[in-house]
């Protein structure tokens, strides 16, 4: 029983442009791409043994000759101007080239977006040649072929750009097989042999769907996204493309060609858009069953298909979930009611010191505390005793994860419109100053922000108050800055002097209350019978 059906030349010959006479030279495009890609690796790794032999030979017998080791002491002492001449221009070209290939000059954000647009032309290209042609392999003279003309342009632009990528890079043998790379290799000498050739295979050409992951690169350079999270969106779904595409680009190949050890008759015709369904439907373990595999190829591709897709979808569905899906309800913004105040309190906050703050700032003795609602900005999400808290204060306290640093979080607590804004320190710290450089940078971000907001600040060193006062925008008149080691020596100072000056002073600042019933029981149990 054979495992490869029997089929008429006309059918598997059906890929194949009638002009070819029935030669097929697809094997000539693949091993020159793969001799490409083996023998500059060996080529590349004979290169960097020799060189490295050879400085050892040149370091051993400079040791072992007095005269050369005076000559390099000379040379180190007056300077070879021919050596360093040439080291520093062949360092200025190196520069240069890094420069441009590497998006961060203004020439080199330009040379890279256009690299990114003729990749996208290049796949254009392709996706138009396999729907005008049903042949995989064509026969067709190359200056009379539009198509042929515009590939090997653009294939042109891709090896100057490999060349420049090469020259910089500092292990050339990891550049060699770089992804990036190899898809230059396996695209590049197919339009460069289909020239020679007159003949042309669509071969490996899908691989230019793989450059579309550096869309977010792209569009960071152009500023057209510059949140962390519009970032990570944009690298899921270019990375979900750019594999989507290329193992449909694959599929298609494989399928239109037929197997090569059964005659190519088990090819079937399926157009790009189809092979991108097929492929939606297969990594989604959905299977309709309208379309399938007939070559042992494509079967064996969509095997490891189906493993890699299961292991992609299950890292990334997370990740999408996570960026769209509800975040709760310390995510929301608030909404703040006509008449009423916020209180914005940040920095180190802790179930314990919050309870005892709210406890004496809510206390029901000051005066305009019905119409004040406080909120509370931090990045790490509320546990137990924090919800426990909340709980008891629902209604004038809210939770918001976020940061100070961060704007969008700003405008989500309507900073602008807040009161006053308190910073707590962390007592308990064991370095202090990093503490208050931490509290002095939100106070630098909320002044960037709106310099008209209060600032209540707490600080543990005394002498990082100098540099709150530098700050643009801190006002002396409205602003506040508490020293805490200042405060508890002050206190202590003058309850050297006067006795019991820091209770009284406790006694007045603090809000207490007590329980009149349990006042007179224990009034009543004092006066003797």
């Amino acid at each position: 029983m054979t495992i490869c059906p029997a089929c008429s030349p006309e059918h598997s010959n059906k890929s194949l442009d009638p002009l070819c006479n029935g030669e097929r030279i697809w094997t000539t495009f693949l091993f020159t791409s793969f001799g490409i890609l083996l023998g500059g690796w060996v080529i590349i790794f004979i290169y960097e043994v020799l060189s490295e032999l050879c400085f050892k030979l040149q370091n051993i017998r400079s040791r072992g000759t007095k005269e050369n080791t005076r000559l390099k002491q000379k040379k180190l002492l007056h300077g070879d101007d021919a050596a360093d001449y040439d080291c520093n221009w062949l360092q200025e070209i190196k520069n240069w080239d890094n420069n441009i290939i590497s998006g961060q000059t203004k020439m080199g954000k330009s040379f890279v977006t256009i690299i990114f647009l003729c990749s996208i032309a290049s796949l254009i290209l392709y996706c138009l040649d396999t729907q005008k042609n049903t042949y995989i392999e064509s026969c067709t003279i190359f200056r009379k072929s539009i198509s042929m003309q515009i590939d090997l342009g653009l294939n042109a632009v891709f090896l100057i750009y490999f060349i420049l990528r090469f020259a910089v890079a500092k292990s050339k043998r990891r550049f060699w097989f770089s992804l990036y790379s190899v898809v230059d290799i396996f695209t590049i000498s197919s339009s460069f042999l289909a020239f020679y050739l007159n003949r042309s295979w669509i071969g490996f050409r899908f691989l230019r769907a793989l450059p579309l992951m550096s869309i977010p690169n792209i569009l960071q350079y152009m500023s057209v996204i510059e949140r962390p999270r519009k970032i990570q969106i944009a690298q899921l779904a270019s990375k979900f493309i750019a594999l989507l595409l290329t193992a449909s680009g694959f599929v298609h190949l494989v399928e239109n060609s037929g197997d090569f050890f059964c005659n190519y008759c088990n090819a079937q015709e399926l157009d790009a858009f189809n092979a991108v369904y097929f492929m939606i439907i297969t990594m989604t373990t959905v299977g309709y069953g309208d379309f399938s595999c007939k070559t042992y190829i494509g079967k064996s591709f969509v095997i490891l298909s189906l493993i890699g897709g299961l292991t992609i979808f299950a890292t990334t569905i997370p990740e999408f979930s996570n960026l769209f899906g509800t975040k709760g309800p310390y995510f929301d913004r608030y909404h703040r009611v006509k008449g009423r105040r916020h209180v914005i309190i940040c920095g180190h906050i802790t179930p314990h010191s919050l309870a005892a703050f709210l406890r004496d700032f809510l206390h029901k003795g000051r005066e305009k505390m019905e119409k004040l609602d406080v909120l509370i900005i931090d990045r790490k999400v509320p546990d137990i005793e924090m919800e426990a808290i909340l709980k008891r204060y629902y209604a004038k306290l809210q939770y918001f994860v976020g940061s100070i640093m961060n704007i969008a979080d700003l405008q989500r607590v309507q900073a602008d419109k807040a009161t006053a804004c308190l910073i707590i320190a962390n007592k308990e710290c064991q370095d202090a100053s990093s503490d208050d450089s931490a509290n002095i940078m939100r106070v630098i971000s909320l002044k960037n922000f709106n310099q008209r907001i209060r600032i209540i600040l707490q600080l543990l060193q005394y002498h990082n108050k100098l540099n709150v006062a530098s700050i643009p925008g801190w006002n002396v008149k409205s602003d506040e800055v508490i020293c805490i080691a200042e405060l508890k020596l002050g206190l202590i100072g003058m309850s050297c002097i006067v006795t019991g000056f820091a209770t009284m002073m406790t006694n007045i600042f603090r809000m207490s209350s007590y329980n009149i019933q349990t006042t007179r029981d224990m009034n009543s149990s004092n006066i003797p019978p």
